[in-house]
């Protein structure tokens, strides 16, 4: 994982508003914050996770999908990415995808047990 001094401090910080938006489940200004990371770090896949589960939320499933892929393209390995793609596959309807979704977070983490229960 990339450490978290490889990013800004204006992008962490607007990450961290992101999160706390989505614990309020409001998905518009979370979406708004960290695209505003994003924009600042390109490569903050964390930020794009947190995009990715915002958009899920918000039911725009298409473009949950398309920004978890930027996720996976950043960081291959990364399994809190993987899980969040399975739910955005699932309401898509793409079960056999989903269930490929949880394998490759298995795979790299054979411990997870978020992987395990749900698959």
């Amino acid at each position: 994982m990339i450490p978290v001094s490889a990013y800004s401090a204006d992008a962490i910080g607007l990450f961290e508003q992101g999160n706390a938006f989505m614990k309020n489940k409001n998905y518009s200004e979370a979406l708004r914050v960290y695209d505003r990371a994003i924009t600042l770090e390109p490569d903050y896949f964390e930020a794009w996770n947190g995009k990715a589960d915002a958009l899920n939320r918000a039911q725009q499933f298409n473009e949950a999908l398309k920004a978890s892929d930027r996720v996976l393209i950043l960081k291959p390995d990364y399994v809190s990415g993987w899980i969040n793609r399975v739910y955005i596959l699932y309401n898509l309807g793409l079960y056999d995808e989903e269930l490929k979704a949880y394998e490759t977070a298995i795979t790299f983490d054979p411990a997870s047990p978020e992987a395990w229960f749900n698959k």
